[in-house]
């Protein structure tokens, strides 16, 4: 019994803790693509191939040295349904090109959700871990640490002359993928985000919605990368975009206190008002929903709200808890639009009643 108690044990997720700089940082991440020797890209794999590579990667990593089976979850895609999927990508525990190839697509996922070894996507596998707030050493010490263990136990394509083997040439050398899901709210209000942004792409910095490439920035949070892989040190890479992090820091919270002292009372008044819809509406898209927390993320950062009702935890719970994927996992089953906005609202109320239940 004790056994079983300790194999289901409940873990609270990474992302209900505060990190450095968590005024703006949301969270940092570290993904590290890794291909095997001797082993066509999986484009190049048949299906059955491509599961047992998944099994060979999965057995080897489970039973490597300095590994507990019970803190990882095996997950198989074409076993989960269609909520359950969108979920992962929502948490970005998996990628949405993982989805396109969901029949052999597999992921290891940390019980506490911090990590996760994606397979069946371009790569044979890729690993990634996040981490609170702005702090990418320990994001890279975690991720660095699981692909060494993997390499370890596994040979991995390498060259001398050009480093780790990828099928997309823009990840060949270190493999490496950096970046900071950043909140610029006052950035973007005073439209200074636009110009920064173009001035870092131009640069070699990627700025995207939270979700990577091709997604939206919902809720005024970007997602800042390198791009560059071929002929640079992961330690430069940590150290440049570590830079223009700290810049990024620094200008939102300079046009944050330029909006406060200009427009206190339309920012103050924006922001109760996101509260009092999200604790009262019955029907949220997740557009919105997002929008009215990004609001409360801002507002709870300028210490505008009481602390005693509102904590960063449940700040943090409901961002994760209003994306269409999670809110129809909760439901079990596919929703049309208007109910899905419907339950999403009472789950934000439901949200907000228990943490009022705590006092």
């Amino acid at each position: 019994m004790k056994k079983k108690d300790n194999e289901n044990r409940i873990v609270s997720p990474w992302y209900l803790t505060a990190g450095p700089e968590v005024d703006v940082a949301a969270s940092s991440r570290v993904r590290i693509a890794r291909n095997l020797a001797g082993v066509d890209f999986p484009t190049r794999l048949s299906t059955e191939e491509k599961k047992a590579l998944g099994d060979r990667i999965v057995s080897k990593f489970l039973a490597a040295p300095g590994i507990d089976p019970k803190d990882w979850v095996d997950v198989r895609l074409i076993d989960m349904d269609e909520p359950g999927c969108l979920s992962l990508v929502e948490k970005r525990l998996i990628s949405p090109e993982l989805l396109q190839n969901r029949e052999t697509a597999r992921v290891l996922i940390r019980r506490d959700e911090s990590a996760s070894l994606m397979m069946g996507e371009e790569d044979h596998v890729r690993i990634q871990a996040m981490v609170p707030g702005y702090d990418l050493k320990r994001a890279y010490d975690e991720a660095e640490s699981l692909a060494k263990i993997l390499e370890a136990e596994l040979p991995v394509a390498f060259t001398e002359e050009l480093g780790f083997l990828t099928a997309c040439p823009t990840n060949v050398g270190t493999g490496l993928r950096v970046s900071v899901q950043l909140h610029l709210p006052a950035l973007v209000m005073t439209r200074e985000l636009k110009v920064l942004a173009e001035a870092l792409q131009k640069g070699g910095l990627a700025v995207r919605g939270d979700h990577g490439e091709s997604s939206a920035a919902a809720g005024h949070m970007f997602q800042i990368s390198n791009q560059c892989t071929l002929g640079v040190s992961p330690q430069t890479t940590l150290q440049e975009l570590g830079a223009v992090v700290d810049q990024l820091i620094e200008r939102e919270r300079a046009a944050r206190e330029a909006l406060v002292r200009h427009s206190r009372l339309a920012l103050e008044d924006r922001v109760w008002r996101s509260l009092a819809l999200l604790q009262n509406a019955r029907s949220l898209s997740e557009q919105e929903a997002v929008r009215l927390l990004s609001d409360l993320r801002l507002g709870y950062a300028l210490g505008w709200l009481d602390k005693e009702d509102l904590s960063w935890e449940l700040i943090c719970r409901l961002w994760a808890e209003v994306g269409p994927g999670s809110v129809q996992r909760r439901e079990g089953e596919i929703l049309e639009p208007q109910r899905r906005d419907y339950k999403r609202a009472e789950i934000v109320r439901d949200l907000f009643a228990a943490e009022r239940g705590k006092e």
